[in-house]
């Protein structure tokens, strides 16, 4: 393995344990990776149709079906009918599962902020444009 890719994994390890910042709200406690991509992709996405999560995340039907049910079950998320396309649902997510999704996205702008507040503004954005660099060219 890549000696810087495991001083990165090193450094962020160590980040994520020195800073008492909860990612995780209680209401997503439980979830997995997959469940948060969608609950974040309906986050950002209002009414999206399970088709077009399967697109994105590019994994099976049965999988997306069962994370889905999960959260359906969680109610973090429901299925609503497609007013267009009466064959197909689209995913809303609940109050409860849209305040999640928001407390999780605050806790990882915290994150971050604490990564930025050490950098000078030049830095800074040295920064985010070598990070957008390497989340546009992946």
């Amino acid at each position: 393995m890549n000696n810087n890719a495991l001083e990165l994994r090193d450094l962020w390890n160590r980040l994520l344990l020195s800073h008492n910042i909860e990612v995780c709200s209680e209401e997503l406690k439980g979830c997995g990776i997959l469940e948060l991509k969608i609950l974040k992709l309906v986050y950002f996405n209002s009414n999206i149709k399970i088709k077009d999560v399967l697109n994105t995340l590019n994994i099976p039907n049965s999988t997306v079906t069962n994370v889905i049910n999960r959260l359906t079950k969680k109610e973090l998320l429901v299925r609503e009918l497609n007013s267009t396309d009466l064959r197909s649902f689209n995913l809303k997510l609940t109050e409860k599962g849209s305040c999640a999704v928001a407390d999780h996205l605050n806790a990882e702008t915290a994150i971050f902020e604490s990564i930025l507040h050490v950098l000078q503004d030049d830095e800074k954005e040295t920064f985010v444009e070598l990070f957008r660099k390497i989340v546009m060219n992946n």
